[in-house]
């Protein structure tokens, strides 16, 4: 099974907490719109980690476009997202959803935590590695 496939769903968990219906392809949607901006944000601090750890003044270029390079990455993210999802394994969702359900209790649990504290975490890392960047540029 695919990671990005077991992503995309836990977030689709959340959305559509009822077994998967007539609305399950909005929130499908939605699921992969915040499923493409995580990535794009993870994307985004593996390269200013990269850049952190090479002292490439390049990082100090990207901190100040910051805003339009992660709108660009995002995108390029959703499109690849979308193209994958609803043409390529337009029920992809309907068969985790299937195999979820076969966890156990906690197990499920366990699941949603680690995809809780992973969003918190690039979340989190994104922004004091901005902030370090402009203590830097200071």
């Amino acid at each position: 099974m695919n990671i990005i496939d077991y992503f995309v769903y836990l977030i689709f968990r959340f959305f559509h907490c009822p077994p998967v219906g007539k609305n399950a392809n909005d929130a499908k949607l939605f699921s992969l719109m915040i499923a493409g901006w995580i990535m794009g944000m993870f994307i985004m601090t593996i390269g200013y980690s990269y850049l952190l750890c090479t002292k490439n003044e390049l990082v100090f270029f990207l901190k100040d476009r910051s805003p339009v390079i992660g709108m660009v990455v995002t995108f390029v993210i959703w499109i690849f997202l979308f193209l994958d999802h609803y043409l390529i394994r337009k029920e992809a969702i309907v068969l985790l959803d299937k195999k979820y359900k076969l966890f156990t209790p906690l197990k499920r649990r366990i699941i949603k935590w680690i995809t809780i504290i992973s969003i918190i975490m690039v979340v989190v890392t994104l922004f004091i590695l901005n902030r370090y960047v402009d203590m830097l540029h200071s």
